[in-house]
């Protein structure tokens, strides 16, 4: 039988928490050596938008895109 969503993950501690200032992470902390993408990603799934959204942010600033 297979698990549930409910049985089968966890839930990070900070889902529930109600003070968005620990569970929003703001990109524009990440420039300049200010933040470590590597935490940011570990507590981020990436979403089919988001993966637009950064593949078109990249590749304008490449410019590579209108």
């Amino acid at each position: 039988m297979l698990k549930t969503i409910r049985d089968a993950c966890q839930l990070h501690p900070l889902a529930l928490d109600y003070t968005m200032t620990d569970a929003i992470e703001n990109l524009a902390d990440l420039i300049g050596d200010e933040g470590d993408g590597a935490a940011f990603f570990e507590k981020n799934h990436i979403t089919r938008g988001m993966n637009g959204l950064f593949r078109e942010g990249l590749l304008r600033l490449g410019g590579k895109s209108d």
